[in-house]
């Protein structure tokens, strides 16, 4: 990969050539790519040491962002290896070569001196940062190159060393997709991916201990010189490839590989809208956050960019609140599966009004997330094949299941009967149940029925009241209590013609209305008398 580097003589004891060197190496930096110096910085750690009178300092290269401890001094801790987990710290001061800085900015080798850490918890691996862009990873996926000279091709389960960051850790490789050279016949569709000497291809990693991983992470793979070590560090081996990671949070389970070649291969386009629509698709009926959309395509403006293909003329991608996202795709049908769920519901309750909000969602399964589930219960409202038909917002078809008002059933119509004929005498449940020849438990769903579409007020389990007679005397007592300022059992007794059986409790229902307001044995003008 250096046939084409200039090779410039120099002497050490003369000088001779160091202009020369000077140049040609300034040549070479002016053509290289300028860090991004915008957003979160990232520093990978290599070294860690204690100050007598400061405490403990962690130096690496600042690789992107910027760092001003004097504005935010938070960071964030990402280990590597195994006993530790991510964890917030604050950073003391920062410098570079020695001096304190304003603001530091990408390329730079920077010292910061963490407060309340302890020397011991800190290693080389680890990763100082900001945002969502770093996790802890045991799998990636990356564009890899086997470099020339090597007899043995990259195949699954090949062993080797991974240097990723200032980590490592043995890994095992998964060819996942073959990049197609005009030189080579490549393997059958379907066949085994091996990834020869020479040439680049899409690979799952592995690996056996977690290291820091963030997208376009610069990876190198080295081989072991014997049988594979028990340990990363236990040989350092040749370099035999490398590359850049591409997805630092695949999916997993069985059955995956062409999701993740086309997801993978998607992730490596130079469109970055095309980017995000692809992991967008491909998270499905379980949407994706705009954290994890950053962390896979490593766009820290994805919010941004989905936000305006969202609200454009034809949108494919669905803001679902809360910085989450889904694709029309998959979530259209949803809608229609909603409207069908309710259908059978129907069907199978004849005697319902409907079902609850969360029966319909729960009606799409758990593969689907609750917000893209609330979404589509909110579609079918807005196109009026849904309808709420009550204030606890039961959801039915326009025209199916008991409707709060019209005609009812004529086993529910002769239950309603029986408390409107008898008005004031409020029957039991027992009574209902004997004079309509019901079984008690049909009588208990109709009064169920009848008290969610507001024909009866249910006072007690046991006592119930047809709208009209509990509305009247209702204004009854607020007239007794305009005229007298109180009421007790034997007023309300007096105004009923109940006996204390059913007064007592419908002046605990008065308080549950507001109605009254309970003094002892007396009642007094409640909030909504």
């Amino acid at each position: 990969m250096f046939e084409t580097s200039p090779i410039v003589p120099i002497s050490a004891l003369t000088g001779e050539g160091i202009e020369d060197l000077t140049r040609a190496i300034k040549k070479l930096v002016a053509v290289l790519p300028r860090r991004d110096a915008k957003g979160d910085p990232l520093i990978p750690l290599d070294r860690a040491f204690s100050i007598k009178g400061h405490g403990t300092v962690v130096t690496g290269t600042q690789l992107q962002g910027s760092l001003d401890v004097s504005k935010d001094s938070s960071l964030i801790l990402v280990p590597a290896g195994v006993g530790r987990e991510t964890r917030a710290v604050r950073a003391r001061q920062a410098q570079v070569r020695g001096s304190d800085e304003s603001r530091i900015g990408p390329s730079s080798r920077v010292a910061v001196n963490l407060a309340g850490v302890e020397l011991s918890d800190i290693s080389r691996g680890d990763v100082l940062c900001r945002g969502p862009l770093v996790q802890r990873g045991l799998v990636f996926h990356a564009a890899m190159q086997h470099l020339p000279g090597r007899t043995q091709p990259w195949a699954r389960g090949t062993v080797v060393q991974v240097c990723a960051g200032t980590a490592f850790s043995v890994g095992r490789l998964d060819p996942l997709w073959l990049a197609p050279s005009p030189d080579h016949q490549d393997p059958d569709p379907g066949a085994e991916v091996t990834i020869p000497p020479g040439r680049e291809g899409l690979v799952r990693v592995r690996l056996e201990t977690p290291v820091p991983v963030w997208r376009d992470m610069r990876v190198v793979l080295r081989d072991f010189s014997g049988p594979p070590p028990a340990t990363a560090s236990e040989d350092q081996g040749r370099t035999i490839g490398g590359g850049v990671v591409i997805d630092p949070n695949p999916s997993a389970g069985r059955g995956q590989r062409g999701r993740w070649v086309t997801v993978g291969r998607a992730l490596t386009e130079t469109d970055l809208d095309q980017r995000l629509m692809a992991l967008v698709h491909d998270a499905h009926t379980t949407g994706v956050s705009t954290a994890e959309l950053h962390r896979r395509a490593g766009l820290a403006d994805a919010g941004t960019r989905l936000t305006a293909l969202a609200d454009g003329r034809k949108p494919q991608v669905v803001a679902l609140g809360g910085q989450r996202w889904g694709h029309i795709e998959h979530l259209r049908p949803l809608v229609q599966a909603v409207v069908a769920g309710v259908d059978r519901y129907h069907v199978d309750n004849p005697m319902q009004p409907g079902a609850s909000r969360a029966t319909v969602e729960a009606m799409l399964g758990s593969r689907v997330a609750a917000d893209i589930a609330a979404w589509a219960v909110d579609q079918a409202q807005a196109r009026g094949t849904l309808q709420t038909i009550d204030d606890a917002g039961t959801l039915a078809r326009p025209g199916k299941g008991v409707q709060v008002s019209g005609e009812l059933p004529e086993h529910m119509q002769r239950v309603l009967d029986v408390y409107t004929r008898l008005g004031m005498t409020a029957p039991t449940v027992k009574e209902v149940t004997a004079q309509c020849g019901l079984d008690p438990r049909k009588t208990l769903e109709i009064l169920g029925v009848l008290q969610r579409t507001g024909r009866l007020v249910k006072v007690t389990p046991d006592i119930s009241m047809a709208v009209d007679a509990h509305d009247k005397l209702v204004e009854d007592v607020k007239r007794h209590l305009a005229e007298h300022s109180t009421i007790d059992v034997q007023a309300l007794k007096a105004l009923s013609g109940w006996s204390r059986k059913y007064a007592v409790p419908f002046l605990e229902h008065l308080d549950q209305l507001q109605v009254t307001r309970r003094d002892g044995d007396t009642r007094h003008p409640g909030p909504k008398a």
